[in-house]
């Protein structure tokens, strides 16, 4: 084995350990239901690191993992890659989407990527096939939203109800990203929209500390009440990044301040289909090297 070898070998088991040490937060063990996840954008450091990848979710008894993939894959790698997640009895969901496909000019991008994922699904052996997508859609960024709110959500709502019809007639779960704000700004009525006719599960982008069950429980009312999942994003990316705010990541907090929240969120709601996602990998893996 080459020295660089050894040497990430030592980086990755301490990690290991850091890790196994978060877990047991204060001396007691965290408790991750099954369903936890994480997010991953990048598709050619996933397939590199896979066992490393696999191996520090497993530490995290995260069993999810939801990640972007190229058009450009090869079928070969990809199948390894399943092989490998099989194993390690983690389910895979493709991860995708941009501002625009909640527009009426990006709907068909959307539908197209869609089919997509469906006539790849249906390559794979049955038992390594994707569990579902996860739709990251945020019209919120569109210059079009800051000239006029209204008919932007209104576009939104029907995209991702013509999505959600797409996907689960082929058999793939959908969940839907969304921040947390749309009730605060006066979009009740559509948020309910979304979690009734737009996905089996929600994913809501909630980055603020120490607010989080203040700003989610208009989402877990929507979701309990039509018997839908429920994600609690934690954002782990540096401040600055993509205009994020100390407030908004547990970038300097760490691993085990996500634990604790995520104890106490536990505590204070009591709905089955509710869990948490970290995002993402490549943050997840700064942490764990900046805490060894």
């Amino acid at each position: 084995m080459s020295l660089r070898g050894k040497y990430m070998k030592v980086i990755v088991f301490t990690g290991m350990v850091t890790l196994f040490s978060l877990v047991h937060w204060r001396g007691h063990k965290v408790e991750i239901k099954q369903g936890a996840g994480l997010i991953s954008w990048s598709a050619s450091t996933a397939f590199r690191e896979s066992k490393e990848l696999f191996s520090m979710m497993s530490v995290l008894s995260l069993d999810t993992l939801y990640q972007e993939f190229s058009k450009r894959i090869q079928i070969e790698d990809f199948v390894e890659f399943l092989k490998e997640a099989q194993k390690r009895n983690i389910n895979i969901y493709a991860l995708a989407g941009t501002p625009e496909w909640g527009m009426n000019q990006g709907i068909e991008d959307m539908l197209e990527y869609i089919d997509y994922i469906v006539n790849l699904n249906k390559s794979l052996p049955t038992d390594l096939r994707l569990k579902g997508l996860v739709l990251d859609v945020e019209p919120y960024l569109t210059d079009e939203w800051d000239e006029d709110q209204n008919q932007v959500i209104q576009q939104y709502v029907l995209a991702m109800e013509q999505a959600y019809q797409r996907a689960s007639q082929n058999d793939l779960e959908v969940i839907i990203c969304i921040p947390y704000f749309y009730d605060t700004k006066g979009y009740e009525k559509e948020l309910e929209t979304l979690i009734r006719d737009s996905c089996h599960t929600v994913a809501v982008m909630n980055y603020y500390k120490e607010k989080e069950q203040e700003h989610i429980e208009k989402e877990i009312e929507l979701a309990r009440k039509y018997n839908k999942g429920i994600i609690q994003l934690y954002e782990l990316n540096e401040p600055g990044t993509h205009d994020l705010t100390e407030q908004s990541t547990y970038y300097y907090e760490g691993i085990g301040a996500v634990l604790e929240s995520w104890r106490k969120l536990q505590s204070l709601v009591d709905y089955n289909k509710f869990n948490f996602a970290l995002h993402d990998y490549e943050a997840l893996k700064k942490l764990i090297k900046n805490q060894s």
